[in-house]
This record gives C-alpha cells, structure tokens and sequence, in this order.
C-alpha cells in the first residue's frame, strides 16, 4: 500500500492508467486555540501545540502506522496561522524525509462564496507551497480539497474550474445535484463525519470513528471500535480515487482516531490492521506503551511528577524518567526508572529539581522500550506573576475601515505579550455584534486569542437580540447568556465579570440578582487582590460620562477590598486615582476608532490618553504592576505599581 501511493503520489501516472487510490485523513494544526470548550476525550499527547516539532514527528509516526499516505489539513488564508502552521509542518515532514504527503483543506469556501479572482491568488498560493516534495500531488498537479455550504450548487464548480485552469487537482465537497452540473471539478469526495461510513460512487468512500460535539451532551454517532473496523474494510475494499478519514486529530468533534486517553491507539490500529480485529483479548486490554497522564504538584524550589505509564504488548524492559528545563531544549533529567509490566497503566512518581522560586519550567515524560520511544507533550509549570491584556471597544465592521480600525495592531500588541488571560472589555464587535461578524471581522484578530478571552458583554452586543452572536461566539466563556456575569481565578487573583447593561439582567441595584450573586461571589472567594471588568465606565470623562447605574455594584467592591475595575465604552484612556480603594481604568482603545474628552474632567482623573493599545496587568502575589501599550510597538506611556490593600 505504501509503495504504490507513494508511486502514485509523486510521478504523473501513465495516460492509460487508472488512478491509484490514495488514502488521506483530514488534519487540524489549530492548537491549542481549540482545546476550549473542553473536548469529551483527550489525545495521549494531551494538550499539544500544533506547532511543536516533537508532537509533529509523532503524529507523522502514527499516520505512517496507519497506512494513511496523506494529511488534508485545515486552511483558512494566506494570512491566517494556518497556512504558517502548513509550512511548518511540511517543513519538518521533509527534513526527517518523512514519506507522507500534504495538501490543504480550503476553509474559506463554507464560510462564503469567493471569487474566482480570490481562488486564483489562493491557487497561486498553493503552487508555490506545492514546490515542496512534500506536497500531494495527483498525475503530477497539487491537490486541494475544498469545504462547501448546504447552499452551494454548480456555480461553485463553475468557479473553481474557472480558477483552477488545469493547474491544480481540485477535490469538491459534494452538493446535492453535483453529477449534473456542466463544470466538473478532478474528483469529489463528502464530509460528513456523523456517518460511520459513506461512498460517493467511483470517487471517495470516507470513514468516522464517531461524533461527539464539545458542546453537546449526546453523542450524535457513538465510539465503536468493532465497526469501525468493518468500516476500514469496507473502505479498502471499495473502487474509488481517495479513501479518507475524518478525522486524525479533530477534538472538538470528537471525530479523531489519534491516540487517545479513552480509547488509546485502537483506531490507528484497526487502520494499521487493515481493519482485522486484534490477536487477543489480553492484546486488546493492553496498555500502548506511552505515557497516559502526567499531574505535577509544585512545590517552594522542586515538583513531585506522577505518570501513568502504559508498557504495551512487548516483553522488553520499560523505563521512564522526567526531563526539565527552562526551554523544550530541557537539559536536565531524572535517572531512568523500571516500570514493572501491566494491562493498564503503572504509576511513576519523580521528584525533579531544585529549581528558582519564580522559575518557568517545561518539562515532559519519556518512554523507552528497546528502539521504541514515547514522550509525553511539553508541561510548562509557570510560577511567574501572570500577565492579562484588557481592552475593549474592538473590532470594525463592513461599514468602516481605514485609520480608524486599529484592531489588527492593537491584536498585534496581543499576541507579542503571550497574556494569561485576554479581557475583552465589550463592544467586541461592531456594529450589531452578529455571530456572522464576529466570524468575519473580530475572529480573524482578536480570534487569536479566543481560548484565552475573559470577555464582558457590551451595548453593541445587544444590538442583536440577547446578544446571541456574543454568547454563540464565546459559548461557555461569556457565563449564562441570560446573566452575562461570572467569575474565574488567575494566579492568585480572583476576576469578577459583570454585565453593565443593566436592563437586561435584572437591574444593578443593591437587590437586583447581580448585585446578589456578586456579594456571594466575593464572600466565597476572599482573595487578597480583585478585579472586576463590565463594560460601562462608573467614572469616565469621555464622551458617555459616568454611569451611576453602577453604584451600588461598585460599593460592594469597595466593602470587599477590591483593587481595580476595568471599563470601555469611552474609546480612550483614562487611569483614575483608587476611590474607596478602589482604581478604575477606561481601555475603550482596543481598535474602533478614537473618541476625545469632555472639557470638563472628572475629579480623580489621573492620566487620559489618546491612543489605540492595551493595557498590560502583571499580577503579582500582593501587588500589581499596570502599563498601557500603544500601538504600533508596544511603547509604555502609563505605568506605575500599587500594593493590594
């Protein structure tokens, strides 16, 4: 099988001969942005980034066992991360001379209807990633496998034979109809991962393992190891151009056959099997050699590291140890430790160090079995003061532009700052904050950082009725869409969010339920350092002025000792000096326009600024250090330091 798709992958194929079929599994390299909402399992790996080296090489490894000969990999644009992440990965598939091969899955085609001019410059694109051997090809042309919409129809086909021109092997997804339309692309294949199993005749029979929603209670198509062994037959035995797997790594889905905590390697293994069931029932119960989970209990100067080690079905000897260091480089270790042979998996505890108080330490488990060798993903124990972004008053949309749509550059400041947390101060998206715009404008900047968003909820956001683009956009990290507020922890500090549209939720009165829950909140967590971030400044000198709706929320962070409130709405900055201990800050400068002062300047306004940028909180254990960055480097024009009281 190997041999004959590699032969049929790289040299054009005789005029009379018949495609060779080529097996593919769709790829996603968009961690760990997408590791929130919390997937139903877990890959072996854990929570990997898409971008480390070692986790690529073992993924190359477990499709290569898979006889899967390609990867079709998730690709939203020339300018997105994805396609840096496309030519990374193929970057290290071909300097470990890797024999599997690479194309693209194009995104953008389901979100919309580009136009031919777009699918050139994309098509373009691709020749020259296409440059690498390690690009798919087909009869000597890359391939590109395109995403459609339940509403696309032949125009669609028409487009991309009107852009492809013959340059490129085009696979569309199908669309009832598409056998009749005049334009037909190379060849069509499905995606409809809540099918066990489904042909398009003499042109793709495509396999899932199962679907299983993150969002969702229920699975739609149950985990079943046995049929989807029937499935990898059927799919091997079947006269079609590509035999495709949804998916290898899609977590969110609940589609991947990667190596799983709940399921270990069954489903590369009914691949690598041909789908032929395992020798023995023993086999089957056996642990994969791997490292299954790693928990870390830090310490003042060392960490107790505790693995569960699987030996898998080899008599050879096992051995694990911990590597550390300050970088993935590592550079330290522990010695090497037997691990006695098991069914399930055996713990091993390490104690690694000393290391700095205040150190960041990445560290990871490996295993050794004879030639074989397995490693956890990277663990980072990251003891510094965390450092959160705020802004708010974010991004435009299809009604402006130009020099007052800074959003890109103050997400720039962002992504520089590799922040714990972002807090996104409301008025995300304008103008309405429709799901639809916030896809299209906000999530291709600020979207970066979706995994690490706290975000508070804005007036612009209820343009559309109980803000419903807002709360489907963020899901479970916006709180109860019918409340708005929440509350997390970071580092040592408590984080309160709270919604300053106070008519949608009760009012903010000292009865209303918010001002309740808020009170309870702050009892149950009494932390030494607060924050609280709503939308609608209580003090401001901006255009909107105070808001004294907010008063009574605000006395109740007085009485519990909070540090500081964070606000937008003004799009500008202003600093304010603590009332009743408490510091508010105006960060409306997340990118929408500027807006000026009012000539009359509240009392207790200490800084107001007039520039695009975030602002940087390091929060230490009993203090915090703030610093607001303008854009477009990044260069401090407020900052000071000021103890928790």
């Amino acid at each position: 099988m190997a041999a004959i798709a590699v032969a049929g992958l790289v040299a054009p194929a005789a005029a009379a001969a018949a495609p060779r079929p080529i097996t593919a599994a769709f790829y996603y390299a968009w961690y760990p942005e997408t590791w929130k909402p919390k997937p139903h399992a877990m890959p072996l790996l854990h929570h990997y980034r898409s971008a480390d080296t070692a986790v690529i090489r073992t993924q190359l490894r477990q499709l290569r066992r898979a006889h899967i000969d390609a990867a079709i990999v998730s690709w939203w644009g020339v300018h997105d991360r994805s396609d840096q992440r496309f030519r990374h990965l193929v970057h290290v598939a071909r300097r470990l001379r890797s024999p599997e091969r690479f194309a693209i899955y194009y995104e953008p085609e389901g979100q919309g209807n580009p136009s031919v001019a777009r699918l050139r410059a994309d098509i373009a694109h691709v020749l020259v990633l296409a440059r690498s051997r390690s690009y798919l090809r087909v009869r000597g042309r890359p391939v590109i496998f395109a995403f459609s919409q339940a509403s696309d129809g032949c125009d669609m086909a028409t487009r991309w034979k009107r852009a492809a021109a013959g340059r490129v092997h085009v696979v569309l997804k199908v669309f009832p109809g598409y056998r009749h339309c005049a334009n037909q692309p190379s060849s069509w294949h499905q995606y409809a991962p809540v099918n066990a199993q489904i042909l398009v005749p003499g042109q793709s029979f495509t396999i899932s393992p199962g679907f299983f929603l993150a969002r969702e209670a229920k699975a739609r198509l149950g985990r079943d190891v046995a049929r989807f062994r029937r499935s990898v037959r059927a799919m091997n035995a079947a006269r079609v151009r590509w035999r495709l797997v949804t998916t290898f790594n899609e977590w969110g889905e609940g589609t991947a056959v990667e190596p799983s905590t709940s399921w270990g390697r069954a489903y590369i293994d009914a691949l690598a099997r041909r789908g032929r069931a395992a020798a023995s029932p023993r086999a089957q119960r056996q642990r994969p050699l791997g490292v299954a989970s790693v928990t870390i209990a830090v310490g003042t100067r060392t960490a107790l590291v505790t693995a569960r080690i699987g030996t898998g079905h080899s008599r050879k000897r096992v051995i694990a140890r911990v590597e550390w260091g300050a970088t993935t480089r590592y550079g330290h270790r522990t010695v090497w430790k037997r691990v006695r042979r098991t069914i399930g998996t055996r713990r091993v505890r390490f104690r690694i160090g000393p290391f700095s108080p205040t150190a960041s330490i990445h560290l990871r488990v490996v295993v050794h079995r004879g030639h074989v060798r397995r490693s956890s993903g990277d663990r980072l124990i990251d003891r510094r003061a965390p450092h959160i972004a705020a802004a708010g008053d974010v991004a435009c949309g299809p009604s402006a532009g130009g020099a007052a749509c800074q959003e890109a550059k103050t997400a720039a400041l962002v992504k520089r700052g590799r922040y714990r947390a972002v807090l996104a101060l409301g008025d995300l998206q304008y103008e309405n904050g429709s799901l639809d715009l916030f896809r299209g404008f906000y999530d291709k900047t600020w979207g970066a950082f979706k995994s690490t968003t706290l975000p508070a909820v804005g007036n612009h956001e209820y343009l559309t009725k109980n803000a419903a683009g807002y709360f489907a956009y963020f899901g479970k990290r916006a709180g109860d869409p019918t409340k708005g507020y929440y509350a997390v922890d970071v580092g040592r500090w408590h984080l309160v969010a709270l919604n300053s549209n106070c008519s949608k939720v009760g009012g903010c009165g000292a009865s209303s339920p918010q001002t309740r829950w808020l009170r309870a909140d702050l009892a149950a967590h009494p932390a030494r350092c607060t924050i609280a971030f709503w939308h609608h400044p209580r003090f401001s000198s901006g255009g909107h002025g105070d808001n004294a709706s907010m008063q009574p929320i605000w006395q109740v962070l007085e009485s519990a000792h909070a540090e500081i409130v964070l606000s937008g709405h003004d799009h500008d900055y202003e600093r304010f000096a603590p009332v009743g201990g408490v510091r508010q800050f105006v960060v409306g400068t997340g990118g929408r326009n500027l807006t000026s002062f009012r000539k009359t300047v509240d009392a207790g306004s200490q800084v107001r600024i007039l520039k695009f940028g975030v602002l940087d909180l390091q929060l230490n254990a009993t203090s915090y250090t703030w610093r607001f960055r303008a854009v477009p480097n990044g260069a401090v024009v407020d900052g000071g330091t000021s103890a928790c009281h």
